[in-house]
């Protein structure tokens, strides 16, 4: 069965990290309508030019109404809600969306550094196997459905406003380094990564059906980007030095008082900083030609934040 040309889109978590991006980058595309789902009792605002559809992400009924009519639904859910996707995959499907992109951002092939955290890497995988099933599914009955899932490392901008690299931007100035902050992991801006997802439901339809794609705007480390920091603005950092085993320490004190998040993030951050397999890509796995990714250059993103502008 040939499937149609993807023009309603819906983005369920679009105020989000990654949503709102995708947002704002499928309405500058113009080629397509979108919509949002959003929770009955949820005050988040979206963009003018996109379609609110109030729906419980728990109610199969209020999903599938929500849904029907959408040729494609982008999952941009946090970390929190990983369980909630098999509830919008099954409604999706139901409704007729012919395309899935799932809340798998960042990299799907970092290990867990402790038992306490395989379950939740484990339910990634489960979540592409589940799509992967009912892709298959959906060719043996004749219907169309299919999904891509993109691993892009880690969202650069986000991870430095937010502190996620455990560095701090002015006027704050911090940095607490890994293991001397030298293992390197794959990045890529949150503009980037929405650019991708516009790549998947055009140009690279065909290509990146029923599976993962690899991205990478620039490799990097703590180090490195301590040291853009400095260079740019001309400020020196207060410095702070760690390893894994102290933050694996700190994490299971918080795990054992309760403190899941916590420990869960600390749990996270020792997979990214590790310098194992699946922090920095294989080279060639990337996708980038065929989704449109040039090569960036870390400067140029660290002095675009610095200067406070849009990257």
């Amino acid at each position: 069965m040939a499937s149609r040309a993807i023009k309603k889109v819906t983005v369920v978590g679009a105020s989000g990290t990654i949503g709102a991006p995708i947002v704002k980058a499928l309405l500058a595309n113009e080629a397509f309508n979108v919509s949002a789902i959003s929770r009955p009792d949820s005050s988040a605002t979206f963009p003018s030019g996109v379609e609110v559809r109030k729906a419980d992400y728990t109610s199969h009924a209020a999903l599938v109404e929500a849904l029907k009519g959408q040729d494609a639904v982008i999952c941009g859910l946090n970390d929190n809600a990983f369980g909630i996707q098999y509830n919008i995959i099954e409604a999706a499907i139901e409704a007729g969306v012919i395309r899935f992109i799932p809340s798998e951002w960042g990299s799907i092939d970092i290990k867990a550094p402790v038992p306490e955290l395989e379950e939740s890497v484990a339910e990634r995988f489960k979540i592409i196997e589940f799509l992967d099933q009912k892709a298959r599914d959906a060719k043996a009955n004749g219907t169309v459905f299919h999904w891509t899932a993109v691993n892009n490392g880690v969202f650069f901008d986000w991870s430095l406003h937010a502190a996620f690299l455990d560095i701090t931007l002015p006027p704050t100035k911090t940095a607490t380094l890994w293991d001397q902050g030298v293992n390197t992991f794959s990045a890529a801006n949150l503009s980037t990564v929405a650019s991708v997802v516009i790549s998947i439901l055009t140009t690279a339809e065909r290509e990146t059906r029923d599976r993962l794609v690899y991205i990478e705007e620039f490799a990097t480390s703590q180090a490195e980007v301590l040291s853009a920091l400095e260079k740019l603005s001309g400020e020196k950092w207060t410095v702070e030095h760690t390893t894994a085993q102290e933050q694996l320490a700190a994490a299971k004190k918080e795990f054992g008082e309760g403190e899941f998040w916590a420990a869960w993030h600390r749990w996270a951050k020792t997979g990214l900083f590790s310098g194992e397999p699946g922090t920095h890509f294989d080279q060639a796995k990337l996708d980038n030609e065929l989704l449109g990714v040039k090569k960036g250059s870390l400067e140029d993103s660290v002095a675009k934040i610095l200067k406070g502008e849009t990257i």
